[in-house]
């Protein structure tokens, strides 16, 4: 699931020369899901299922709220969609 999500930012860079992300800045993102989510934290390890359920949302989420915000208006529902 995670590749998916890199290569649909790595393929923003068809929509729109601008648009051009990093490796570094998505595991930037997966660091931050990983570590410092509140959500996440209040899972047990027993739970690996759940965990990677809240991880994979998570990460969705993270990933299009910071992406999202750089993308010219008739580009973020499609970067949602492909997201999806």
């Amino acid at each position: 699931m995670t590749t998916r999500i890199f290569f649909t930012l790595d393929s923003l860079g068809a929509v729109h020369y601008l648009y051009q992300y990093s490796l570094q800045q998505f595991m930037d993102q997966v660091y931050f899901v990983l570590n410092q989510n509140e959500q996440l934290k209040a899972i047990p390890k027993s739970e690996p299922g759940l965990r990677l359920k809240m991880i994979t949302k998570q990460l969705f989420t993270s990933i299009n709220q910071t992406v999202g915000q750089g993308l010219l208006q008739e580009h973020q529902m499609l970067f949602t969609l492909r997201l999806a």
